[in-house]
């Protein structure tokens, strides 16, 4: 089925053809039988109750704080009118808008991608250890969310290399901090890397 192409059509809902029959587990054994993941829906889904608007909050939030956070970024690194720019874009782009509104968890790959940067870039400028574990931490909640946000960790590791080619011994200096970000991210991602581990052929 097609996607939501533009503001000028509706959108459509995916495998509208498929249909599941009832069976013999209930909704708690589904939910339990379920290995790894964050259920984010579930508090917007009782404060609003199980409407669309409480579906599409989580979403909206994400989409919104996403781009905030580029601006703000943006403007501590390319000044105000580069983070007024950068923030725009991010908050008008047709995908951002329609992940943003639409319900879906993929917005929140943008989200964590833009805090684990931010708050690397800003560790490592500043020498701040609590930015480091910072960024650990969102990279490893990221990895709970969809799968694109397993490509971070390898665009974090190469962004670090860059800077010990950058920087030399300078660089190496930090290697407690690097240790406690990747402490922070190991023990937070460990369900999300056993999962991994177990059905490595999937998962790639």
């Amino acid at each position: 089925n097609g996607r939501r192409q533009s503001y000028a059509h509706p959108p459509i809902a995916r495998m509208t053809n498929t249909y599941i029959l009832n069976g013999s587990a209930n909704a708690d054994d589904v939910i339990s039988s379920t290995e790894s993941g964050v259920y984010v829906t579930a508090l917007s889904l009782r404060v609003q109750g199980a409407t669309i608007e409480g579906l599409r909050l989580p979403s909206a939030l994400a989409g919104t704080l996403t781009a905030a956070i580029v601006w703000a970024y943006g403007a501590r690194t390319m000044g105000r009118f580069g983070g007024a720019v950068a923030g725009l874009v991010a908050a008008t782009t047709i995908l951002h808008v329609h992940l943003s509104r639409q319900g879906f968890q993929n917005v929140f790959d943008g989200l964590f991608a833009i805090v684990v940067l931010a708050a690397l870039e800003r560790a490592w400028s500043e020498s701040r250890r609590d930015l480091f574990i910072l960024a650990g931490a969102a990279l490893a909640i990221a990895q709970h969310f969809y799968a694109s946000a397993h490509a971070l960790p390898i665009i974090v590791l190469a962004w670090i290399a860059l800077r010990f080619m950058l920087e030399g011994r300078r660089a190496a200096e930090r290697w407690r901090d690097l240790a406690a970000m990747a402490f922070v991210f190991a023990v937070a991602a460990w369900p999300q890397l056993t999962l991994v581990l177990e059905h490595l052929s999937d998962w790639l």
